[in-house]
């Protein structure tokens, strides 16, 4: 399951990237003109897509940091909801369960096996 995560935080990040583009520009729009608005929801959503990217890469790791880092970014990408921008939906959503599949996954472990030692 946390290769599941990996890959759905790393397309929810990517595809949040211009997502965050997005709810800038509809921030603009929305307050009229206020471009104050639109720059902080655009570094928003960059940043809660670059954490979406860094917690995907650390969902193969052992620990929660993941799934926490997962969750960081999904609240993050969801308050860009409020721009009405239905590619943060699909992000948030991505996000969302790549999260969860992080903090119910299990690291597989693989044995080492023993290797014959050479006789003295």
């Amino acid at each position: 399951m946390r290769i599941a995560a990996l890959v759905l935080a790393l397309v929810g990040g990517f595809i949040g990237l211009p997502a965050a583009l997005c709810s800038g520009m509809c921030a603009v729009g929305l307050s009229e003109g206020s471009d104050a608005a639109g720059t902080a929801f655009m570094l928003i959503g960059l940043l809660g897509s670059v954490l979406g990217i860094v917690g995907g890469l650390f969902a193969l790791k052992p620990g929660m940091m993941a799934a926490g880092m997962l969750g960081a970014a999904t609240l993050l990408n969801a308050l860009t909801l409020i721009t009405f921008n239905p590619l943060s939906l699909l992000v948030v959503l991505l996000l969302l369960i790549a999260a969860i599949l992080a903090a119910i996954g299990k690291v597989m472990v693989v044995p080492v096996e023993a290797t014959p030692r050479a006789s003295a």
